[in-house]
């Protein structure tokens, strides 16, 4: 497990393997929590754009993956045009 100083201002340089594995990018948010006197806890919170922010509802997020399944399942159908598409939705 890697080691960090804690430098002036109270700054801690995190390792670059651990960085790179987390997909950490300059400017990223994290969330730090004290579990006990001794462990502390420093979570990612990217941001989401909040014209995005509907998709990761867990609402939206249930139907993307029945999405997905149904995809997986071939239980889907492709059309040449608008008006095949329109015919199939009325049969």
């Amino acid at each position: 497990m890697p080691v960090v100083k804690v430098r002036p201002k109270r700054q801690v340089t995190i390792p670059e393997a651990i960085f790179q594995r987390l997909k950490l990018q300059e400017g990223d948010l994290l969330k730090i929590d004290i579990l006990d006197d001794a462990t502390i806890t420093l979570i990612s919170k990217k941001s989401i754009p909040k014209g995005q922010q509907w998709f990761w509802t867990p609402t939206w997020q249930r139907w993307y993956r029945e999405a997905l399944q149904e995809v997986k399942q071939g239980r889907v159908k492709s059309f040449d045009t608008v008006e095949d598409f329109l015919a199939d939705l009325r049969s």
